[in-house]
């Protein structure tokens, strides 16, 4: 069994792409969300268009992380499950490393296993590299389901913890759902069995769940 779980709104209570381009590039952030809302660019054209015009250094925007994100509660007792559990936690991202790394050395996390964008600073701006990359989903640059599906080809089950559109996918083929926010509604739309989540306590009950009927069958 593997958990990977989503980061921004989901681990963090915040959006943290929007937290930073909203106070670093705000006129380039209002005109790219415009346009990402309007179905004119994907997910990956809004990140990387809004990070390239950011003209601050990588420590003012990882010391803005510090100061202005807050965890999920409960966060840690998951950590620790999977820990107990021997079950590996992945969190998986659509965002920039540099602001998961921040996050998580605030809250004491700083061991995480992580995949995100990876983001380089250089006088001439950021550059991005992506290590999930499918040929077939570019829209976000990072492809959750091919690491949730390289997972289940290892014969694992997949246990996905997402808030947003974004986490459909991986949501429709994971072997189990923890939903929250706009996932919810989605998962209920459309029909796909999940367990709602307000923090992260719902989410360890819930798996402590999920291993006794699996230890059981």
């Amino acid at each position: 069994m593997v958990i990977l779980c989503d980061f921004d709104g989901t681990v963090v209570e915040q959006n943290v792409a929007d937290v930073l381009l909203s106070t670093f590039a705000k006129e380039a952030w209002e005109r790219l969300r415009a346009q990402f809302r309007a179905g004119l660019i994907n997910l990956r054209e809004y990140s990387e268009g809004g990070f390239s015009s950011i003209q601050v250094d990588k420590e003012t925007l990882m010391d803005s992380v510090q100061q202005k994100v807050t965890l999920r509660p409960y966060f840690h007792e998951l950590v620790e499950l999977s820990r107990e559990r021997a079950i590996p936690l992945v969190v998986v991202s659509h965002g920039m490393d540099f602001y998961l790394e921040a996050a998580f050395q605030k809250f004491g996390l700083a061991g995480i296993h992580y995949l995100a964008v990876q983001a380089t600073f250089s006088p001439s701006g950021m550059k991005f590299h992506y290590p999930l990359t499918s040929e077939t989903c570019k829209q976000y640059g990072n492809c959750k389901c091919l690491l949730l599906e390289r997972y289940q080809g290892e014969g694992h089950k997949v246990i996905y913890i997402g808030d947003g559109p974004p986490d459909r996918c991986p949501a429709e083929k994971a072997d189990y759902i923890f939903a929250t926010r706009r996932l919810l509604t989605i998962c209920q739309e459309r029909g796909l069995p999940h367990t709602e989540f307000s923090d992260f306590r719902d989410v360890t009950k819930g798996i402590e769940k999920i291993i006794a009927r699996e230890n059981n069958d």
